[in-house]
């Protein structure tokens, strides 16, 4: 369970080579002739980074994923959630300072400062949802 909820961070580690040949599960006997041995081919590891990559391609335009690959090889980087992270670091930009010039209702406003005790009550478990 824990794999699972955290599976977006994870990262598989295998020692098989990234051009092993794969296969599913073979499919049931049907009762006629030799049982099959191996099922359907699945892509081999190195195909399933390829193809994950692409797949970015529904999320970003081409240009800025080309940036992002090559930026990241640079780097010595191959993992595909690396290169997912990449153009989203590029596209934030900081948040531009609130200016109060010319809104002079807005400057007379005080905001009382946040009672931090209400969160350390939380952290200890005090309050329940």
């Amino acid at each position: 369970r824990f794999c699972h909820r955290h599976r977006r961070r994870l990262a598989r580690v295998s020692k098989c080579h990234p051009d092993v040949n794969l296969f599913a599960l073979p499919p049931a006997y049907a009762g006629n002739g030799r049982p099959r041995v191996k099922g359907r081919r699945v892509p081999k590891p190195r195909q399933a980074a390829a193809i994950r990559v692409l797949r970015l391609l529904e999320a970003y335009p081409l240009d800025r994923l080309t940036d992002a690959v090559t930026y990241a090889l640079d780097r010595g980087v191959s993992d595909v959630d690396s290169v997912r992270v990449i153009p989203d670091h590029r596209a934030d930009r900081p948040v531009p300072l609130f200016v109060l010039d010319g809104r002079p209702a807005l400057a007379g406003v005080r905001v009382a400062p946040a009672d931090v005790a209400a969160y350390a009550a939380l952290l200890a478990g005090e309050v329940t949802p």
